[in-house]
């Protein structure tokens, strides 16, 4: 890898020691067996697979020593469905297109010895016709191999009539007609023929001369805990250089948790300085005769604005609390009222006012009478700035995504304990751990092959990755779904969507992205809860789609709509901390409830007779229930909000129908329920991994993304964040990098 940039003050990255690499081949069963490999050397018959050995020696990441083999796919794979691989561009931190796939081979650096001799035999040297360089062999001898590494093995490959097709894909098939790919790699020793000079693979080629064994300064415990991350992240050092794949889950569970954790200690150190300092200020009438809001007129000193201006851009995007002082002796603040920055430009109010470059202005709120500790009678004279209910917030978001990652240690519980036996559930973990990882599912497949190093009946050992059929088999729906894409996409894109190893699909940049990913996402809906319970088999229902929101949302919501059913999207909650909620009625959770209760909205449809089968019913057990009965009455009019307020109301928190509806949709287009059977993702290009890994869950569920690589990639707030480069990996750059076959779009190829 190049040498990464300082990504702030203070801040350099450590160069890596050169890497050694040289073409190679690997002969079989001794100098006299059969060749894999070596297509740079020229062997006959020609050989369709690269080799080479490599040493690669990081100060980053996890060093190695080894052999690669890349086989190429076919020239049509793209073409009839099985997408595009890339491979890193490490001088640039990107991904290119590739034609080849790649396995590296990693020996335990105390596990193995090796020779170094020149080839001297002409009947050896003429096997290799390609090249004029010096030859020579080295053997390896391993202790246990069962200690080797393997990186890409069980990747998806596609090459029709390729001999490595079958040997790739499901462990079968021969290597030479002899071998499986197993046997191969668990062997104990190697005959390798290298195109260097015996004397410098003496020299260089030698695993004590690897820099010494990587590990993050870190730990091995990750859950949140505050008190932990302030004494780990006392010293400083530089930052990592970005990393393809993690050597193992303590590295994994340690980037992307520090990654997110370092982010948040500085944003929590920041507020702890910002309130160590006061300033004075100005109230400005925001409208006549208004005495609840005001704009107040900050000023900054310089020294202020230069230490915390990137702080106060993400700590003051939305609303915070202003605290408010009678002197500027005074440690306790006498009130503290909302605010928000707001920018001044075109706001008549401040017109006469000449505002300079270091002043900045607010928007505040008199606290309620009956919010007196905050002082609602309060008179400003100067102010302390300190954002904390802002910082609040992301204190959740983070903890929410250092506790998604922390699911992905070994032997945590699954998040979605759904499809087969309990060894079904830990293989689908298993697989997720070695995705996130980027290795390859060497470790995942092989959970079942004896430790010992013994080759025998490892032919018939190890699995394959599930291959899941996102679209189901009812002919007529697909044909209808594929309708929704390009013609001359057609035939690919249900190709790609019908054989998704482990369920992952990816879609590209371009036109149609989002009507692909729809029907992607229709597919993957359950189709099980249609045909349950109806007595016409031949009748097609309607999805059951809902948009979710928070459960809490629904509920301030719908009963907003019961008071002023006509006020549609204007029902979202919001308050001025937080701001306008997300929420939209069409197709929420209230929408639907509203629906069931036979409302006569004219924002909601009438409940179909083709609707979802478990619709109808939770109908039905609705107007059977009757503690319901006086809810049904005002959300069908029968009585007016007036005459319901009188009665027997149900209360916010007692909407358990809600739920119920989420319970039993087909299409929750939100972060899953925890019986979800699948997730879709757009943008996934501006996310961040441990975002996804919210959503997501650690059971493998099959998963369709979409994302633009040339979207800005995901934040980063510290610019003294050790991980800061590897938070900026997306997770449709994350997947690239490691070569998943993408989908591409017609017009974008």
């Amino acid at each position: 890898m190049a040498p990464g940039k300082s990504s702030g003050p203070g801040l350099t990255t450590a160069a890596p020691r050169a890497n050694f690499w040289k073409p190679c081949a690997i002969l079989l069963d001794g100098c006299r067996g059969p060749i894999l490999g070596g297509k740079a050397l020229g062997v006959q018959p020609q050989s369709e697979a690269n080799s080479y050995l490599f040493m690669y020696n990081y100060t980053h990441a996890e060093s190695s020593i080894g052999f690669s083999l890349e086989f190429p796919f076919g020239q049509a794979s793209e073409e009839e469905g099985f997408g595009i691989c890339h491979r890193v561009d490490y001088a640039n931190h990107t991904t290119v297109p590739t034609d080849m796939r790649r396995i590296e081979v990693r020996f335990p650096r105390e596990g193995f010895s090796r020779s170094v001799e020149p080839v001297i035999s002409d009947a050896l040297r003429s096997r290799f016709p390609g090249t004029k360089k010096h030859l020579s062999l080295v053997e390896v001898s391993l202790r246990d191999p069962t200690l080797t590494k393997v990186h890409g093995f069980g990747m998806p490959f596609k090459g029709p009539g390729h001999p490595f097709e079958e040997l790739l894909n499901h462990q079968g098939g021969f290597i030479a007609g002899k071998h499986t790919l197993l046997e191969f790699l668990r062997q104990d020793r190697f005959w390798i023929i290298v195109a260097a000079p015996s004397g410098i693979l003496e020299s260089i080629w030698d695993a004590r001369k690897l820099p010494p064994p990587f590990a993050y300064p870190y730990g091995n415990i990750h859950n949140w805990d505050e008190g932990r991350y302030a004494k780990m992240l006392e010293a400083e050092g530089h930052q990592f250089l970005p990393t393809w794949n993690y050597h193992d889950d303590n590295a994994h569970l340690t980037v992307m948790t520090q990654s997110q954790v370092q982010d948040f200690m500085w944003l929590d150190g920041a507020v702890g300085k910002i309130a160590s300092q006061k300033s004075s200020a100005y109230f400005v009438e925001y409208a006549q005769g208004n005495t609840s809001k005001y704009f107040v007129v900050m000023a900054l000193s310089k020294t202020f604005k230069n230490n915390f201006e990137h702080a106060l851009c993400h700590l003051a995007k939305g609303a915070f609390k202003l605290d408010l002082y009678d002197n500027w002796e005074d440690e306790a603040a006498s009130g503290q009222w909302d605010a928000e920055i707001v920018d001044p430009q075109g706001i008549d109010a401040l017109n006469a006012h000449h505002l300079a470059e270091h002043e900045m202005v607010l928007l505040v709120r008199r606290p309620l009478r009956t919010q007196a500790a905050q002082g609602p009678e309060f008179e400003v004279i100067t102010f302390q700035s300190r954002p904390a209910a802002n910082l609040a917030l992301n204190d959740k978001g983070y903890k929410r995504k250092v506790n998604a990652i922390c699911l992905f240690q070994p032997g945590e519980q699954p998040t979605n304990p759904i499809g087969g036996s309990r060894d079904e559930v830990d293989f689908k973990m298993s697989l997720h751990r070695d995705l996130v990882r980027g290795t390859g599912f060497y470790d995942a497949l092989l959970g079942n092959v004896p430790s010992g190093p013994s080759l025998e009946a490892l032919g018939n050992l190890g699995r394959s990755l599930p291959v899941i059929n996102l679209l189901g088999t009812d002919k007529d729906r697909i044909k209808a779904l594929m309708q929704e894409a390009l013609p001359q996409d057609r035939v690919r894109f249900q190709t790609y969507l019908s054989e998704r190893p482990i369920g992952l699909g990816i879609i590209g940049a371009g036109v149609g992205s989002t009507t692909a990913l729809a029907v992607g996402t229709i597919g993957m809906s359950a189709t099980d809860r249609m045909s349950e319970g109806r007595n016409d088999e031949t009748r097609v229902r309607y999805k059951h789609d809902v948009r979710g929101y928070k459960i809490e949302d629904e509920a301030s919501a719908f009963l907003h709509l019961l008071r002023s059913p006509d006020d549609g999207d204007k029902a979202a909650p919001s308050s001025f901390l937080s701001g306008q909620s997300e929420w939209k009625i069409h197709l929420s959770a209230a929408y639907w409830l509203l629906v069931l209760l036979r409302s006569p909205n004219p924002k909601v449809r009438p409940l179909h007779r083709d609707e979802s089968v478990a619709l109808h019913e939770m109908r039905s057990r609705i107007e059977h229930d009757e503690q319901l009965h006086r809810l049904r009455a005002v959300a069908s009019q029968g009585i007016d909000w007036v005459e319901y307020e009188q009665g027997l109301m149900v209360s916010k928190d007692r909407l358990d129908s809600l739920g119920d509806v989420v319970r039993i949709a087909d299409i929750v287009c939100t972060t899953p329920s925890l019986k979800a059977h699948g997730i879709t993702v757009n943008e996934t290009a501006c996310m961040s991994r441990p975002d996804l890994y919210c959503v997501w869950g650690n059971t493998l569920l099959p998963c369709l993304i979409a994302g633009d690589d040339k979207q800005l990639p995901p934040t980063v707030l510290y610019s003294h964040n050790r991980f800061g480069l590897h938070a900026r990996i997306s997770p449709l750059l994350w997947f690239k990098a490691m070569g998943w076959p993408i989908y591409r779009l017609g017009l974008s190829r």
